[in-house]
């Protein structure tokens, strides 16, 4: 970049700006940074379908207006109001979509707003989805009536009840809920919290906004009284966890789905006249009324075990906030460079890939698998328009992966046109930049557990023949201790550390004296399983010592340690 470019930019030449933007990023406009991974399977579910209006908001923020213009903008243009949290989640969702698109040009996207050229929106979409039209998600399911046979559409994911169910039929608010909380049910409390309306909503599920208003009040209603239901585990459900969903649904009715059964129409009717009905709504184990103090505990206590289950390390693994010495860390760099066939030097001569400096692309990671994915996506973009146009087409490429011994991955995507090279590059931080990490997401555990070794070994010395006092000497003893680790490994758990020092115990001090193999296998495995046992019952680290009779030991114990240096790397 020239000083003259420099000065036109400052003074707002846009096509200056524009030629820059497009030789360092490929594309224009260039979009915020985006923190949205378009890789995971429900991205295209949540984007659904682009329409003018996302066209026209991206084509406002490109303008620099700021979120309150551009959401009286969006209410002019559509005569519906939206507040910021949902313009701005919606325009990272689509910019994230068309940045993932570069063969999808500006001028296509400008043929798009205002909805009107059916054309260009389908070819949008296809481009973004593979199909058209795209799919709504089915959020109503079928229930077999009693009009021969034929089927109603009821809105079972959403909880509520037919439009045209009397009013002594539908659930109180607060009541206890009979269906499962379900996907659609988070997504709904979601959309409230942001401030969307029911009008807005039902228009979003093809359902009514009366009966989303009732479901939405009781299962509101529902959560805000049970211990152990936070945001984190309502946005996971809605983002279609379905393990997040069983956990909920647990905390809420005391069950679990079975995977294998899918359960049928729901009847009024009990299965069978109850031994002994009651109606004051406490909770009951074997018919035997529960305290609602004590049920309270058990709850807690179940939803700690399974955090506990779920992430066993998480304390170790994301320390929060992030420590004085974490600021020594490695840092991710995207580079790129490319070649296009038949690019000559300043001689006239053919240059090669090799011949083409890395230049650098995006932002700094912290975590290398988005470092490694970032790359994947550099592959599939040209700076060159001839090059790209020819990737966009996918005929004849040829692409190479390679991770190196550190988990940098490295991409090469080629056409007959010419050749891209992607890779990732690490360089650490050290201390005295005292740069803290954003985040330590990833990180390997600062603990760690070795086994060490203590031999201690008796060297018996005899008294010289030609000491004359040797008759009346006697022999000397020198014992020297050596204390060194057992292996060159340092373990990230102490369980795998304690069984890999009950090993080397056993291989160390365990003799078989029978000559059968098969009876020397089952005595060793008896030993082992002796010493988990007792290992596992005493809940301490191993800690073993053993003195023969010449005055030689042996000991062997697991000790904790530190791990200095970048943690944010790959095992």
């Amino acid at each position: 970049m020239s000083k003259e470019e420099m000065e036109q930019v400052a003074k707002g030449n846009m096509e200056v700006r524009e030629r820059l933007n497009r030789t360092i990023h490929g594309r224009w406009p260039i979009h915020a940074a985006m923190h949205i991974d378009t890789s995971k399977p429900d991205f295209l579910k949540k984007l659904g379908e682009i329409t003018g209006e996302d066209i026209a908001v991206i084509e406002m923020r490109d303008r620099g207006w700021t979120w309150d213009a551009v959401a009286e903008g969006y209410a002019k243009l559509t005569q519906q109001s939206r507040d910021h949290k949902t313009l701005r989640a919606r325009y990272d969702l689509v910019t994230a979509a068309l940045h993932d698109h570069p063969e999808i040009k500006p001028d296509l996207l400008k043929r798009l707003v205002g909805n009107k050229d059916e054309s260009a929106k389908e070819e949008v979409n296809r481009a973004v989805h593979g199909v058209w039209p795209i799919p709504k998600p089915a959020v109503g399911s079928a229930l077999p009536s009693r009009n021969g046979g034929k089927t109603k559409t009821a809105f079972l994911s959403l909880g509520g009840p037919s439009s045209k169910a009397s009013h002594a039929s539908r659930p109180e608010v607060g009541q206890k809920l009979t269906r499962d909380i379900t996907e659609a049910d988070c997504k709904i409390l979601r959309w409230r919290e942001q401030g969307m309306s029911f009008e807005e909503i039902a228009k979003t599920l093809d359902g009514k906004s009366k009966s989303l208003r009732t479901r939405y009040n009781n299962v509101k209603a529902t959560l805000d009284n049970i211990i152990g239901v936070d945001k984190e585990l309502i946005s996971a459900v809605a983002a279609g966890d379905d393990e997040a969903r069983q956990s909920l649904n647990f905390l809420v009715h005391g069950r679990q789905d079975d995977g294998n059964h899918e359960n049928g129409p729901s009847s009024d009717r009990p299965e069978s006249s109850p031994l002994a009905p009651r109606n004051d709504g406490r909770p009951s184990v074997g018919q035997k009324t529960v305290n609602p103090a004590i049920l309270q505990m058990w709850m807690e206590n179940w939803h700690q075990a399974v955090l506990e289950a779920e992430e066993p390390a998480a304390p170790e693994r994301q320390d929060s906030p992030p420590q004085p010495d974490d600021c020594c860390h490695f840092v991710y760099i995207v580079q790129r460079r490319e070649l296009k066939t038949g690019q000559l030097n300043e001689d006239g001569e053919d240059l090669t890939i090799d011949d083409i400096p890395w230049t650098m692309c995006g932002n700094f990671y912290e975590n290398l698998s988005e470092a490694n994915v970032a790359a994947a996506k550099q592959a599939f973009r040209a700076n060159d328009p001839e090059l790209m146009e020819a990737f966009a087409s996918r005929r004849h490429a040829k692409q190479e992966e390679d991770l190196d011994d550190d988990g940098l991955a490295s991409v090469a995507r080629e056409v007959p046109a010419g050749r891209v090279e992607v890779r990732v590059h690490r360089s650490p931080r050290t201390f005295q930049e005292a740069i803290k990490p954003a985040s330590k997401d990833g990180w390997l555990e600062r603990r760690c557990w070795r086994i060490r070794e203590r031999r201690t070994t008796v060297t018996t010395t005899a008294p010289a023949e030609d000491d004359e006092d040797g008759l009346f000497s006697e022999n000397t003893k020198e014992s020297v201790t050596i204390e060194r680790e057992a292996d060159d490994v340092s373990y990230t758990l102490p369980e795998i550390a304690n069984r890999a020092a009950v090993e080397y115990w056993i291989e160390l001090t365990w003799k078989s004296r029978s000559s059968n193999l098969a009876a020397r296998h089952a005595e060793k495995e008896e030993v082992r399983r002796g010493l988990l046992e007792a290992l596992e019952a005493s809940g301490e680290d191993v800690h073993y010592a053993i003195e023969w009779e010449d005055g030689g030991a042996l000991e062997i114990e697991v000790v904790e340690g530190r791990l200095k240096g970048p943690r944010n790397t790959w095992v």
